[in-house]
């Protein structure tokens, strides 16, 4: 009957209705909960590198202007920090004579107020050297070499004073805050609990 078919057409588009508002809520969840990890897992990244999420923050938004990926910049930020710590405890590094090519002063570096940032800052200073002296493609190799993920290598062919001042943008636009951090990582360290006495 004519209301048999209005009241199926009602119930569809109620129950329709309904499971697009469970779709958006489990949408939602699924976000906020990748984006607590994410912030988490940044905020672990930069307690073991010495920096902060505000630098790696930037430093991952700038690489992304540049048609980078920001946790690809982050992986080669971890990179400098391990060579770091191979060529103080060591004497060398297999970066070693790709650092000491591009002119990169350790000594220099360790004392700064964001080791990591001015290392890449030096890089970036010796990988501008290069591209005067012997071309574009050479210096860019020279940087995948040393093992800088392309991203961060096409951003380290700008002048520093463009590197700085976009890594300010990147700022003001708003980084991951430290505080926002540590939230993220004790509500993804309570989720974690509570899943597994969900599996208890």
């Amino acid at each position: 009957t004519k209301e048999t078919s209005d009241g199926f057409k009602t119930l569809s588009r109620d129950a329709l209705a309904f499971f697009g508002v469970v779709a958006s809520a489990t949408g939602m969840a699924r976000f906020i909960g990748d984006l607590t990890n994410s912030n988490a897992k940044l905020e672990r990244t930069a307690t073991n590198l010495d920096s902060t999420t505000e630098s790696l923050s930037a430093w991952g938004g700038a690489v992304e202007q540049m048609g980078g990926n920001a946790q690809e910049a982050i992986s080669t930020m971890q990179m400098l920090s391990q060579s770091m710590t191979q060529i103080l405890l060591t004497g060398d590094s297999p970066n070693l004579p790709f650092l000491r090519q591009l002119g990169v002063d350790m000594n220099i570096a360790r004392k700064a107020a964001d080791p990591l940032a001015a290392i890449i800052l030096q890089m970036a200073e010796g990988a501008k050297r290069n591209e005067a002296i012997a071309g574009r493609s050479t210096a860019f190799n020279m940087l995948r070499m040393a093992g800088v993920d392309e991203g961060m290598a096409n951003l380290m062919f700008k002048s520093n004073r463009d590197i700085s001042v976009m890594l300010q943008h990147q700022k003001d636009l708003g980084v991951v805050q430290t505080d926002n951090a540590r939230r993220s990582q004790e509500l993804a360290r309570q989720w974690v609990e509570l899943s597994q006495k969900g599996r208890a």
